[in-house]
């Protein structure tokens, strides 16, 4: 991850990609899950949004496999933030709603507000703007 924070995509990328390898070859699923979940954020970062999409995808498989919640509703995260920037606006909502239902369930109000503020900034870029106390209602009744 350091890579990644320090600006360099390339070099996040091979790494992220080295450690899934090794990873999988010795059936570290848990582990694959999140550096899978690294790699989606890399190819994020370099504009690679297909890729990035199809490494969450994987990441969020692996994780629900081996039952990592937490890891779920940040993989969640981060393909709504995909979506919204491919314009994909309905499935970025389905993704955040979705996170922020984990979050709900783990008892992490800091990522479920941060969820909401992310989701309720969406929802007023649709059209009819501010969404109504029943639009909110409705998606943030995860229980």
């Amino acid at each position: 991850f350091a890579y990644l924070e320090l600006g360099d995509t390339r070099r996040a990328i091979r790494c992220f990609s080295r450690s899934v390898s090794l990873g999988r070859e010795r059936g570290y699923t848990a582990t694959v899950a999140t550096y899978r979940n690294g790699l989606g954020q890399a190819f994020r970062s370099a504009g690679d949004t297909a890729r990035a999409l199809r490494a969450f995808e994987d990441a969020l498989y692996l994780a629900k496999e081996v039952g990592n919640i937490q890891l779920e509703g940040a993989v969640l995260t981060n393909m709504g933030h995909v979506y919204v920037s491919v314009g994909a606006s309905e499935r970025a909502i389905d993704c955040l709603e979705r996170a922020v239902c984990v979050a709900q369930e783990l008892g992490d109000s800091r990522a479920e507000k941060s969820r909401i503020r992310l989701l309720m900034h969406l929802l007023s870029t649709k059209p009819g703007g501010t969404p109504n106390v029943h639009q909110v209602e409705r998606h943030f009744s995860c229980r």
